[in-house]
C-alpha cells in the first residue's frame, strides 16, 4: 500500500511540472565552454515553434527526440562574440530538453525569451545552429545586470583558459616530435659511425701488417 501511495505521489509531481520549480537547469558554464564552438550575446527579437523536415522517417534527425520533438527557433541579433564567427543576424534552433523536464528557476522557459538578452553556446550542425543542451545552455536576463556581467566575465575567463591549455598542448606535441626526430637522427649517426667489429680493438696499420704476414 505504502509503494502505490510513493508512486501516485510521484505521477503527481510529474503530471504538475509545471508548477515545480527545481534549481541548477542549466548546464554549468566549465561544461559549456569547452564544447561551444560559438559563443555569442545578442537579444532575442522572436520565437516561434518549428518542426524540421530532417525528422521526416529516414531523415537525418529521424528517432533523435531531442532535435525533433518540441524545437523553438530564436531569431537573435549578435551585440558580441566571444568565440567564432557566427552572423549578426542569427537563426538558433533550440533543442528540446526532454518530455519529464520540470520549470526551472534559473532560466525562463524558451517560449518567454523574446525581448530577453542571451548568452547562448552553440553548435553548428547541417547549415544550422544549435544550443549545446537545448533550453539548458541559454543564460538569459532582461536587462544589464550584475549577474549577467558576472557571468560574461567568467565566460571570458574560461575561454582564456581553454585558449592557454591548447597552445601548451600544441607546444607539448611539437617539443615531442623534436626530441623523437633528434634521437632518430643520433641513432642513425651512431650506426653510420660505428666500426665493424673485425676493425674494433686494432692498433693503427695493423690490418697491412698483417696482409704482408699473409
Amino acid at each position: 500500500m505504502r509503494s502505490v501511495a510513493v508512486f501516485s505521489f510521484a505521477l503527481g509531481i510529474l503530471a504538475s511540472g509545471a508548477a515545480w520549480a527545481i534549481q541548477g537547469c542549466l548546464t554549468g558554464l566549465e561544461d559549456l565552454v569547452p564544447r561551444a564552438q560559438h559563443v555569442v550575446l545578442g537579444r532575442v527579437t522572436d520565437v516561434i515553434k518549428i518542426k524540421l523536415t530532417d525528422c521526416q522517417e529516414g531523415g537525418v534527425y529521424w528517432g533523435q527526440s531531442h532535435r525533433c520533438d518540441g524545437l523553438y527557433r530564436l531569431s537573435v541579433t549578435v551585440s558580441e562574440r566571444f568565440r567564432g564567427d557566427a552572423p549578426q543576424e542569427l537563426s538558433v534552433v533550440v533543442g528540446s530538453d526532454g518530455p519529464l523536464a520540470l520549470s526551472c528557476d534559473d532560466r525562463p522557459p524558451v517560449n518567454g525569451m523574446q525581448g530577453l538578452t542571451v548568452l547562448l553556446f552553440l553548435e553548428p550542425d547541417r547549415d544550422r545552429y544549435w544550443t549545446l543542451d537545448g533550453p539548458n545552455s541559454i543564460y538569459a536576463w532582461p536587462d544589464r545586470i550584475g549577474a549577467r556581467d558576472e557571468t560574461i566575465a567568467r565566460v571570458r575567463a574560461l575561454i582564456a583558459d581553454d585558449a592557454r591549455s591548447g597552445d601548451a598542448k600544441r607546444d607539448a606535441t611539437r617539443r615531442s616530435g623534436s626530441l623523437q626526430g633528434g634521437v632518430r637522427r643520433s641513432d642513425g649517426g651512431s650506426l653510420r659511425g660505428a666500426a665493424s667489429p673485425s676493425a674494433r680493438g686494432r692498433e693503427p696499420g695493423e690490418g697491412a701488417a698483417l696482409r704482408r704476414r699473409q
